[in-house]
């Protein structure tokens, strides 16, 4: 009897961007609360512009991302004889296969022991901060994380690897800043003041414990740099216990531990888990009966509302503020070389409407006004601005 081998799909990562995405006009496609989330769809509305993307076969995020495996992770690979193929998309990992019946395969080499895939995000465009819905400043020495283990199923089909806060309704379907880790590169200082402490790393695959004893004669607090030079790149949570074992709560977090595997430009980190104690449901890379199910795991990037300034040369006409139909006013009182959108208005690389109206002839005189490219953007008290240079425009003799 033959044995069938050859290269099937163990999963794959699709990243996908608002910014290119999501629709030009707000024509009742289904938002998420305007007010609570704004410029957000529901799951179902994304997965149809997803679907649309494929077919269309010209997205790519790879203009704007670099998507590498970690070193270690690279060499796992390369042992298990696994394959990491780029693509417009995201990524696939490929893994030598048998297979079972017409559509069933299984791993050719048995995945006996846990393990984790790590893959790192790197920005390529400048641009992308600017368009990107990311804080400004990203807070400092922290990494975007995402991971198999959110089980932020949603929609239809989506396998969303980005974190879903408690008691988000509907669910959290974009990255955002619940999904940044803080990154540590050296030991952790934590302010003791108590005669014992034992403190636990732990994440699925690798665990850490060590303790802490203040001496009689120390001061009153003691700092603690647990040794952990020898910790494996990772997400940990990190808790703390008495002599007692009462865990003391306030000393609990998740962090990022960086042996040299992150680059300190690395913009976010995918891990990917194999564990065959824990029932991962459709995240999991095989089902019980050991064949691959080859899940498709999701991320969208949300793109940024700003404000929209038109910086003209000359003083224009009076906009329309009172009509729902024009889309700018003066950014200051009788000052008209300056406009700007009555409301932040989403980044997108299509054009999206906006319309000026002079106040002197209401309801006719429409101008379309440009939008902005994808950077620069200014952060500002008041807001985030793009600004659009007019020059001599003059929207009295434009229509």
């Amino acid at each position: 009897m033959s044995i069938h081998i050859t290269y099937r799909p163990l999963c794959s990562a699709q990243i996908w961007h608002a910014y290119y995405l999501h629709p030009a006009e707000d024509e009742g496609q289904d938002w998420i609360d305007p007010v609570a989330r704004p410029n957000a769809l529901q799951t179902l509305a994304l997965e149809g512009l997803s679907a649309a993307a494929l077919n269309a076969g010209a997205y790519s995020i790879l203009n704007d991302l670099r998507l590498t495996p970690t070193v270690p992770t690279a060499a796992f690979l390369q042992r298990m004889k696994m394959i990491f193929k780029p693509q417009n998309t995201g990524f696939t990992i490929l893994a030598r296969a048998q297979k079972d019946s017409p559509v069933s395969y299984r791993p050719f080499i048995p995945f006996d022991q846990d393990f984790k895939l790590s893959f790192i995000i790197q920005a390529k465009n400048s641009n992308f901060f600017s368009f990107t819905a990311i804080d400004m400043p990203i807070r400092p020495r922290s990494v975007y994380y995402f991971s198999n283990l959110a089980q932020n199923k949603n929609g239809e089909h989506s396998l969303l690897l980005n974190a879903n806060p408690p008691g988000a309704e509907p669910p959290q379907n974009y990255i955002s800043a619940n999904d940044l880790l803080p990154l540590k590169t050296r030991n952790i200082s934590m302010d003791i003041d108590l005669p014992k402490v034992r403190l636990v790393f732990n994440n699925p695959v690798h665990q850490f414990e060590t303790s802490f004893e203040k001496p009689p004669a120390g001061a009153e607090t003691g700092i603690f740099d647990p040794p952990m030079s020898h910790l494996p790149s990772g997400w940990y949570e990190v808790k703390a216990f008495t002599d007692t074992g009462i865990e003391i709560i306030e000393f609990r977090q998740n962090i990022y531990w960086n042996q040299g595997d992150i680059p300190p430009d690395a913009l976010g980190v995918i891990e990917l888990y194999h564990l065959n104690g824990a029932n991962l449901e459709a995240y999991a890379f095989q089902d019980s009966n050991n064949h691959l199910q080859s899940p498709i795991y999701t991320l969208w990037w949300q793109n940024r509302s700003t404000y929209w300034r038109y910086l003209f040369n000359k003083e224009q006409p009076a906009p329309d503020t009172g009509n729902e139909n024009c889309h700018v006013k003066p950014e200051s009182p009788n000052e008209n070389k300056r406009l700007i959108s009555k409301e932040p208005q989403p980044l997108l690389s299509r054009y999206r409407k906006i319309s000026f109206y002079p106040a002197d002839s209401p309801g006719s005189g429409e101008s379309r006004l440009p939008n902005p490219g994808p950077g620069p953007v200014y952060p500002e008290e008041t807001g985030v601005y793009s600004e659009i240079y007019m020059g001599d425009t003059q929207l009295d003799k434009v229509n």
